[in-house]
């Protein structure tokens, strides 16, 4: 749905609320659990006017892209982060992963040999990898790992203590596509001095990859709801500005264009829609227990049913060894919890095939949303002075709960509310607590 008849959705959905509220009113009746509504003088205290001031203030910050409050009250952090999940889980159209087997470098195949626990991580047991999951013609393999030269911005080193292990790496490459199997390797884009993106260089140069092997950002987002998609960045040599896209993006892009599909994802109108609002979509999440896993190790050997497990699938090879008790070697707090990163592409990539993500609210209009609502929740607390009433009114504070799942369902609309109403909430919990002293 774009956001024109998003708007007329809600508008309808005002309208009715407005006539019925009207009725209510004018026929003398009480609003709101069976309250009378205050009158507004006392409704618009001082407190009340700064806390609904601070609930736009935050909201604004939030939908603008400061995440800082969220470092400050970790808790809220991971209401926030379950609440989506449960949005996702509650879709009416269940699903499961489709299309890709995760090959883990785990800790068991990085300590021993080929790896042997050393980083950067082996490139020929890494290209040794990718043969053997291409005996089996999956239909794209992707290499999870950092192929990009460590170096400073501003000089570039040879990496001559690894350039036979590359050059082989390079060459499997070469091979897999040779047989009209996708391969997609990762680069990074960090800040420059300046603040802007800027592409690392990998340690192979474009011009060397086959046609058929693409490159994608690993940057994760800020909002580890999100899907990370395209990036407008410099490229190394700062001479052009490119749009690159993110790994997972890249992969479901392969795997499309090997198969014909049309039209492709990137096409789709609220990733583009996103896109030009300079946001990036949210998306649903799989436990990664979903996913069909085969052990670094076992495939390296030449195990069959780690090579059989590989036919036709989207391969993503990644590292998910850890570098110390409960700390992975790259992982993120994400609404599953704390997983490995590897598992997080290999989300994104399922929900952007299965169409399991959704565009923000336009941020006006979140904004508006959230003003509206914090009211509503002021004029029911304050309709009412008997604690045991007040306490149930509290349970307002789960309207926004059920917007946001209409909106989710049938607007196909992600609102973001938790954050900025949390703070009505807790205010209102503070008055109920102070008035029940007196």
């Amino acid at each position: 749905m774009d956001g024109t008849k998003l708007i007329a959705y809600l508008s309808g959905v005002g309208k009715r609320v407005k006539d019925s509220l009207d009725r209510t009113i004018n026929q003398g009746r009480s609003f709101t659990f069976g309250f009378t509504l205050p009158p507004v003088r006392d409704l618009l205290t001082k407190e009340t006017i700064i806390v609904v001031a601070l609930v736009l203030a935050w909201s604004f910050a939030w939908s603008y892209g400061s995440t800082t409050i969220l470092e400050w009250l970790p808790k809220l952090r991971t209401a926030q982060l379950k609440v989506h999940q449960l949005l996702f889980e509650s879709d009416s159209r269940k699903s499961h992963v489709k299309w890709v087997t995760v090959v883990e470098v785990d800790d068991d195949t990085f300590s021993q040999p080929p790896f042997s626990g050393f980083s950067p991580t082996n490139r020929r047991a890494l290209g040794e990898l990718a043969l053997k999951a291409a005996e089996q013609d999956p239909a794209v393999v992707a290499f999870d790992f950092r192929l990009w030269l460590q170096m400073s911005m501003g000089s570039k080193s040879a990496d001559p203590g690894r350039a036979e292990d590359n050059r082989f790496l390079l060459e499997a490459i070469c091979q897999i596509t040779s047989k009209g199997i996708p391969v997609v390797i990762t680069t990074f884009l960090p800040k420059n001095p300046k603040g802007e993106g800027q592409r690392l260089p990998n340690i192979f140069e474009d011009s060397e990859l086959p046609p058929g092997c693409f490159v994608g950002h690993i940057n994760m987002p800020i909002d580890m709801r999100m899907i990370a998609m395209e990036m407008n960045a410099w490229d190394w040599t700062h001479t052009q500005r490119t749009d690159v896209q993110s790994f997972a993006l890249q992969v479901v892009t392969a795997y499309e264009t090997a198969l014909g599909i049309r039209p492709k994802t990137v096409e789709d109108d609220t990733i583009k829609d996103s896109a030009r609002r300079n946001e990036w979509v949210f998306g649903g999440f799989f436990e990664p227990t979903a996913f069909p896993r085969v052990s670094g190790r076992k495939l390296w050997a030449g195990d069959k049913d780690a090579i059989n497990a590989c036919r036709h699938r989207i391969v993503l090879i990644g590292g998910t060894w850890h570098t110390s008790p409960g700390i992975l070697i790259d992982g993120s707090q994400t609404p599953l919890g704390y997983v490995p990163n590897l598992y997080l592409h290999a989300n994104y990539v399922e929900a952007l095939l299965d169409n399991r993500y959704k565009a923000s609210v336009p941020k006006w209009l979140m904004l508006i949303i959230d003003f509206l609502l914090s009211m509503l929740i002021y004029l029911s607390a304050h309709s009412v002075r008997q604690i045991s009433k007040r306490i149930g009114v509290l349970a307002a504070f789960l309207l926004p709960l059920l917007l946001g799942y209409i909106v989710f369902q049938n607007a196909g609309r992600y609102l973001d509310f938790l954050v900025p109403l949390s703070l009505c909430f807790v205010d209102l919990a503070r008055q109920t607590v102070k008035l029940r002293r007196l």
